[in-house]
């Protein structure tokens, strides 16, 4: 069984766009798909995959300083 875990929702008005960040047992991935008001109307949407987390510090708990 996989367990996947969402962290660390932003969204980013200026760029129309959201961003999150996918945790698992092999690391994490930062992901981004555009704002609902930048998709035409019947196209569907993929998520881009922005990058892979693997630095050993990034892998700790999210935490808002």
């Amino acid at each position: 069984m996989w367990l996947l875990t969402v962290m660390g929702l932003t969204l980013d008005v200026d760029q129309r766009a959201v961003y999150w960040i996918v945790r698992s047992y092999e690391g994490s991935t930062l992901f981004r798909a555009p704002t609902a008001e930048e998709i035409p109307q019947g196209e569907e949407i993929y998520p881009i995959k922005e990058m892979n987390l693997q630095h050993p510090h990034m892998q700790g708990k999210i935490t808002n300083h």
